[in-house]
């Protein structure tokens, strides 16, 4: 299977060590400034934008503040797959940074209801999920700004369960994760 590494970049003071530990495999970056195809559209707008110009089998969607800690950046994620839907780099227990985030997820999926968001949004997933996402006009809208981009956390969960899709992956360590998570550090960079 064919996956294709997509990271979501933002400026310049990430990217460099997330590209140098990921040599050796296929990478497609999508920068999310102003300069970008996408800019300020934060790490949704960059997967869709990939997923659209550049097919694979399989996807995993990153963001540039990660670096890869093993020879096999997807195996981790491959090892819970599902057989569909996705794989999340971390699962959080579902809650709100406000109303109004509250208000734009459920607006794009009334009646759904899911236990967990998909922290970043990180996670593993392949062409065949996201068709039926598409088909069934269920990915989630592009976010404009911060509030919303934190809500594309909980839309991709969403979206999944709307499709009868399973999301695997355990529950997030925010510690752990700046360590060692599946092979995985990352640096919490509080963008805007």
């Amino acid at each position: 299977m064919e996956t294709l590494i997509v990271v979501a970049a933002h400026g310049t003071q990430y990217v460099e060590q997330c590209l140098q530990s990921l040599d050796g495999h296929r990478v497609m970056v999508v920068e999310t400034g102003e300069s970008g195809p996408v800019p300020g559209r934060h790490p949704t707008g960059a997967y869709l934008w990939a997923v659209g110009q550049y097919p694979a089998d399989r996807y995993l969607f990153i963001q540039d503040s990660m670096t890869c800690l093993t020879a096999d950046p997807v195996g981790w994620f491959e090892q819970q797959w599902p057989g569909s839907g996705a794989v999340a780099w971390g699962r959080f227990p579902m809650q709100w940074d406000g109303p109004r985030q509250e208000q734009w997820v459920r607006a794009q999926y009334p009646g759904v209801e899911t236990s967990h968001g998909i922290m970043g949004p990180i996670f593993y997933t392949d062409r065949a999920s996201l068709n039926l996402l598409a088909e069934r006009g269920l990915l989630p809208a592009i976010p404009t700004d911060r509030i919303e981009a934190q809500g594309t956390e909980r839309a991709w969960a969403y979206a999944y369960t709307a499709a009868g899709l399973p999301v695997a992956g355990p529950e997030w360590n925010h510690a752990q994760m700046q360590v060692d998570w599946g092979g995985w550090r990352k640096v919490w960079a509080g963008r805007p």
